[in-house]
């Protein structure tokens, strides 16, 4: 401890009060907990910052408690001191790196959601609380299964446990009943557990949805014009057939298959002047 303060001997740091070597901020709380120690008997563990005598900053953590006699009264206290600067340092370079990153992950537009290796959420952005509809508080340390019971047995499931027991990126696309949005999930395996990356697909799934109504309509009104009677041809503007009923093929004799893509002009007329005119 006297060469961690720098002092020489016992004698010279005996000379200075007990907190000397505490830097100002410190020094009144060190105080009170020493004085509550020797008149009240409680032990105290505390990090601080204290100053050697050469004035280099060391970071300590000191731990004291009460020495009592055989009649139970308070005789003196006693303790322990660790240089910790070093690791200070180094917990506060983490800490920083850290900040940093849950800022980066943070500001990411799509959702991000990380899983340990008990299921349980560690790290979760804001655009992933808005697609799952849940805030922090409630992601923050809950099991996933616990979270969403309903998923258990589903195809939701099976996705997460793929991916953990291949170690491969596995995708899967979910509704979101909390939200009302479809959301896409690419779960990737990393060495602590999975992270889950959400995108909302919402207006994706409409689009398609409502470009396969359009295609059903578009079938079944090919079906009813297959089966009408009369003869149904569709052209563009450059007189090439883009349609052609059975009616049509039963009248000129050439299958739809071999009439769409040719000219009408040179399938069907004899004189094309005439239907141009």
């Amino acid at each position: 401890a006297l060469r961690m303060f720098g002092f020489a001997d016992l004698e010279e740091y005996s000379s200075e009060p007990s907190w000397s070597p505490h830097a100002a901020e410190d020094r009144a709380r060190f105080t009170q907990l020493l004085q509550r120690c020797l008149t009240e008997g409680d032990a105290f563990d505390i990090e601080s910052n204290m100053i050697a005598r050469d004035g280099s900053p060391l970071r300590v953590h000191t731990i004291g408690e009460a020495e009592r006699d055989d009649s139970g009264a308070i005789v003196r206290a006693h303790g322990a001191v660790w240089d910790i600067t070093e690791y200070a340092l180094e917990r506060e370079r983490a800490r920083y790196l850290d900040e940093r990153l849950s800022a980066s992950l943070s500001a990411i537009s799509d959702g991000l959601m990380f899983l340990d290796d008990d299921w349980k959420v560690s790290f979760v952005n804001p655009t992933a609380e808005q697609l799952l509809g849940r805030s922090h508080t409630e992601l923050l340390g809950s099991e996933l299964w616990a979270l969403y019971p309903n998923t258990v047995g589903t195809s939701f499931e099976q996705a997460f446990r793929d991916a953990e027991r291949t170690r491969q990126r596995v995708i899967h696309r979910e509704w979101v009943e909390r939200t009302g949005l479809w959301v896409d999930v690419t779960i990737y395996p990393i060495e602590t557990g999975l992270v889950a990356h959400l995108r909302d697909t919402t207006d994706d799934v409409e689009a398609q949805e409502r470009e396969d109504e359009h295609e059903r309509q578009l079938q079944q009104q090919a079906a009813l014009l297959d089966i009408s009677r009369d003869a149904i041809v569709v052209r563009g503007l450059d007189d090439r057939v883009q349609y052609w009923n059975r009616a049509a093929a039963e009248l000129y004799g050439w299958p739809a298959a071999e009439a769409v893509g040719q000219s009408i002009t040179d399938l069907i007329y004899h004189d094309p002047g005439e239907m141009r005119a």
